[in-house]
């Protein structure tokens, strides 16, 4: 047995001598006793523990990946609320630009008028 594997697996190598031995016995059409029926059984339940601690095993990794996953989304969605912070303020920037012009355009054209005015009473 190998240091590596696990108990259940060890537990199988040790059964699996008498399991083949019962196999061959059952397939001479020999009569099972209550000792052989046991060990079958307990050679399924490994095998059955087995196959949950490999699906274990993927589900772990699984979530594993998913916990990276989650970790770049989460670099991701910050990178996005910057990127909108920045955004945000350049469109701040550019209506107050557009709203200081329209109010200059507005000034000189509200002193063109006046001066106009004045022009035209110092005329008439």
């Amino acid at each position: 047995m190998k240091p590596s594997m696990t108990i259940e697996t060890q537990l199988i190598e040790m059964i699996a001598p008498r399991v083949d031995d019962i196999k061959t016995r059952f397939g001479n059409g020999e009569a099972l006793q209550p000792d052989d029926i046991n060990t079958l059984l307990l050679h399924s339940q490994y095998n059955h523990i087995h196959h949950l601690d490999q699906r274990l095993d993927e589900v772990a990794d699984s979530v594993a990946a998913l916990r990276g996953d989650f970790v770049g989304l989460k670099n991701d969605f910050a990178l996005l609320q910057k990127d909108f912070a920045s955004l945000k303020k350049e469109i701040a920037t550019e209506i107050q630009t557009a709203l200081n012009r329209n109010m200059m355009q507005m000034m000189f054209l509200i002193g063109g008028l006046y001066t106009l005015t004045l022009l035209a009473n110092k005329l008439l």
